[in-house]
């Protein structure tokens, strides 16, 4: 997937905080990742995106709802450019076609 090979390409660190998952990326795909995240929005409404510019870096914070806890290492795993194991025949457990 396109947040995917981003994360591959531009994932400067991340930190994972129980069902969130923090990301630094290069401050220069920021258009980039907006974009990415608005996509994300709609396939994976459940999910909360936190997505902010600093001076360091752009900062994306994700979180993973409580019902939807036996899924968030399929998850997360995605945005950090990692391929998880099947999770029962559907590309991804939200139901996205990553």
């Amino acid at each position: 997937s396109a947040i995917a090979a981003l994360a591959r390409r531009a994932l400067l660190g991340h930190e994972r905080q129980g069902p969130t998952l923090r990301l630094r990326y290069e401050l220069g795909v920021a258009a980039e990742l907006e974009k990415l995240v608005a996509q994300e929005r709609i396939c994976c409404a459940f999910l909360d995106f936190d997505l902010a510019g600093r001076a360091d870096a752009v900062h994306l914070d994700i979180t993973v709802p409580a019902q939807a806890a036996e899924f968030v290492d399929t998850l997360l795993a995605h945005f950090l450019g990692e391929r998880a194991a099947p999770t029962g025949g559907t590309a991804a457990p939200c139901g996205c076609q990553h």
